[in-house]
C-alpha cells in the first residue's frame, strides 16, 4: 500500500509543472526545464501567484492531525519556498490605469497600454489579454 496517514500520499510531487494553454492538446502541461524543490509537497499544499510573478508554495500534510517527529516519513510541512518560473524575468507590460481595489458589482474602468508595453508593435492591440487574478485563501 502507498497510503499515508488518510490520504494515497506516498508519492510527493518535487518538480512543478507549467501549463500553457495555446500548446496543442495533449501537451499544454510540461516540466521541461522546470528545477526541482528538496521539500515534498502532497495533500494540503498550496501554491498562490504573487503580484511579482513568482510563486509562494507552503504546506502539505498527508496525514489527519499535526504530525512531526523522525518516525513520521512524511510529517507536517511547515517550510515555504519561492518559485520563480522561466517567464518570471521577461519584461512585462506596466499598464496604466489599473485599481488598487476592485469590488463586485463595482464600476467598470480602462487599461492603458503604451507602444512599449506592446513591445514597438501597436497592431498586437487586437489581440492583447488582461488576466485579473484573485490572492489565494485556505477553507482550512
Amino acid at each position: 500500500s502507498w497510503a499515508i496517514g488518510q490520504s494515497y500520499a506516498d508519492q510527493p510531487v518535487y518538480k512543478p509543472i507549467i501549463y500553457d494553454p495555446n500548446a496543442p492538446a495533449g501537451s499544454r502541461w510540461s516540466r521541461a526545464g522546470l528545477g526541482q524543490s528538496k521539500v515534498p509537497r502532497m495533500y494540503h499544499s498550496s501554491a498562490t501567484i504573487l503580484p511579482d510573478g513568482s510563486v509562494f508554495v507552503t504546506g502539505s500534510n498527508p496525514n489527519a492531525d499535526y504530525n512531526v517527529g523522525s518516525n513520521i516519513k512524511y510529517p507536517t510541512e511547515y517550510r515555504v519556498e519561492r518559485f520563480y518560473p522561466s517567464y518570471y524575468s521577461e519584461r512585462r507590460p506596466e499598464p496604466n490605469g489599473l485599481l488598487s481595489q476592485l469590488g463586485y458589482g463595482g464600476n467598470y474602468f480602462n487599461v492603458t497600454l503604451s507602444k512599449d508595453d506592446l513591445f514597438g508593435n501597436v497592431s498586437m492591440i487586437s489581440t492583447a489579454k488582461a488576466v485579473i487574478i484573485r490572492p489565494g485563501f485556505s477553507t482550512h
